[in-house]
């Protein structure tokens, strides 16, 4: 392991090759990268893996609760001192069948607390937590302790892996709080109820008031208006990066806007603002058939939907979430535009969806190099999107708004070099907000 002192450093952080340069302390460190296991893992090993991510997947959705609840632990941070805790006695059931074992979690540390601040089962008796319509009413017993001691409350939905929590929704005086449950949170689902008091940045030990069922009763409650907490769908290093891309200087945007290309075996490029330098690709066993299959209809869908990138734009808008609308189109055509080979069948791709009514009963006629387009149906005020697709000579040809929907008719101009080629072609509504799904339609087939 190599270290390099930190005030002669001022390169990169990651992966090169079998490399990883990281910080540690006030300390670069380059060290060889971590090879996974060939070993396969042990039964007892697979029980601690199987309670770890049990665990782990919990209190990242009620991140908050635990923070504070931890406060003051000597572990590295609240969530390990949290797993740590609740190791054994938070999971029930037998291998393989782990459950979390909710009147078992323990989610606040307690240390002293109790006898220092009155908190705790002795400071906050019969606590008890019934569902009134959409809203929870939690009740207790204010005894001994200060009556200015903040009440934390924890409401987990199981179903929805979702959290509602409360670091100060009442103190302890009060004696009891109502809080209502989120409007999508649906009949039948279970939830979880915790409290705890917290006083002077340390917290007592939390009680467990049982599982509700959110029931058919009535509809009264004024609903949950604040944050809910759930599993983040942003991965670990991408939020790290995001969060290091905010903090470069204007001076260090300007150098790093710089940063791309090939030097010998590494790659320099630039994502979300941060200079990155990875080892260039290299494959060096021949790929399998299967591999080698897989390839080939990869790169002939890729290639085919890039000359469709306009109509992929408004017709797959409102699918591609995180992707762009080109990956999300060639995820959802890859496993149904194929037969047994590589050779795509067009009439089987899907060019836009959406929710917008489709047309139906199309057809085209060519007289010459012009192209009439028919269908039946049609929404009001729609734009009427075209594509074709020239299987010979592999060209595309898109038009995002050749007429209106209601006209039930429209016509191409299409290249001269296209003449008695065969064509498919794919058409499909747009509104400015919503899409229909794509048709498929042939011409000299």
């Amino acid at each position: 392991m190599g270290r390099i002192k930190k005030e002669d450093y001022d390169g990169f952080v990651g992966n090169v090759g079998p490399l990883t340069v990281t910080r540690w302390k006030e300390t670069v460190v380059v060290k060889a990268r971590q090879r996974g296991s060939t070993k396969p893992r042990s039964e007892k090993q697979q029980q601690a893996s199987r309670r770890l991510g049990l665990l782990t997947r919990f209190f990242g959705v009620i991140n908050p609760y635990i923070t504070e609840g931890f406060r003051g632990s000597d572990k590295r941070n609240a969530q390990h001192a949290a797993i740590s805790m609740n190791m054994h006695d938070g999971i029930c059931g037998e291998w393989p069948e782990y459950r979390l074992c909710w009147e078992g979690l323990r989610l606040s540390l307690a240390d002293g607390v109790e006898e220092e601040k009155g908190l705790g089962t002795a400071g906050m008796s019969g606590g008890e937590a019934k569902m009134e319509g959409r809203e929870i009413g939690i009740e207790w017993r204010c005894e001994e302790g200060g009556r200015e001691d903040r009440v934390m409350l924890l409401v987990y939905n199981e179903v929805r892996d979702e959290a509602i929590v409360e670091t100060d929704v009442a103190e302890r005086g009060d004696g009891c709080v109502g809080v209502g449950l989120p409007a999508r949170w649906g009949v039948g689902e279970k939830v979880h109820v915790y409290v705890c008091l917290v006083a002077s940045g340390r917290a007592s030990k939390t009680s467990y008031l049982g599982e509700l069922m959110i029931g058919e009763g009535a509809k009264g409650g004024k609903g949950y208006e604040g944050k809910i907490y759930t599993v983040s769908k942003t991965p670990r290093r991408e939020r790290r990066k995001r969060r290091e891309a905010e903090e470069l200087s204007d001076e260090e945007k300007r150098h790093v806007s710089g940063v791309s290309g090939n030097v010998g075996p590494v790659t320099a490029y630039e994502y979300l603002g941060m200079p990155c330098i990875k080892a260039r690709h290299k494959t060096v066993k021949e790929p399998s058939e299967k591999k080698r299959l897989q390839n080939e209809r990869f790169g002939g869908l890729t290639r085919f939907l890039k000359g469709m990138n306009d109509f992929l734009r408004k017709g797959y808008e409102s699918e591609s979430g995180r992707m762009s609308q080109l990956n999300a189109a060639i995820k959802y055509n890859y496993r149904n535009a194929f037969g047994e080979g590589a050779a795509i069948e067009y009439e089987k791709i899907v060019l836009s969806r959406g929710g917008l009514e489709r047309p139906e009963k199309v057809g085209a006629e060519r007289e010459g190099n012009r192209l009439c387009i028919r269908w039946e149906g049609g929404v009001s005020k729609a734009d009427v999107m075209v594509a074709l697709h020239n299987v010979r000579l592999g060209e595309s040809v898109v038009e995002t708004a050749v007429g209106e929907a209601m006209d039930m008719r429209a016509e191409l101009t299409l290249p001269e070099r296209w003449a008695g080629d065969v064509l498919y072609g794919y058409i499909a509504f747009a509104n400015g907000e919503e899409v229909s799904d794509s048709v498929s339609f042939g011409v000299g087939i």
